[in-house]
């Protein structure tokens, strides 16, 4: 939030917390389908599984859609 207000930097850059948040989503469709991940992190897509990388991207509930 002292972020927010100020402006600064957080102690940890958005960039490598989104790169930490995909590694826990990769983690848990592994899990989930019983099946290792090809990750491709360029195009941010799971690689010849189509149920894992649909895992990624789960539905909002309405009440937190911001648009």
């Amino acid at each position: 939030i002292d972020c927010v207000k100020s402006r600064e930097e957080t102690m940890c850059p958005v960039e490598m917390a989104i790169r930490c948040d995909t590694i826990c989503h990769l983690t848990r469709a592994a899990a989930l389908t019983g099946k290792a991940i090809d990750w491709d992190p360029k195009k941010e897509q799971v690689v010849g599984n189509s149920e894992a990388q649909a895992m990624l991207s789960l539905p909002y509930r309405e009440e937190w859609k911001v648009w």
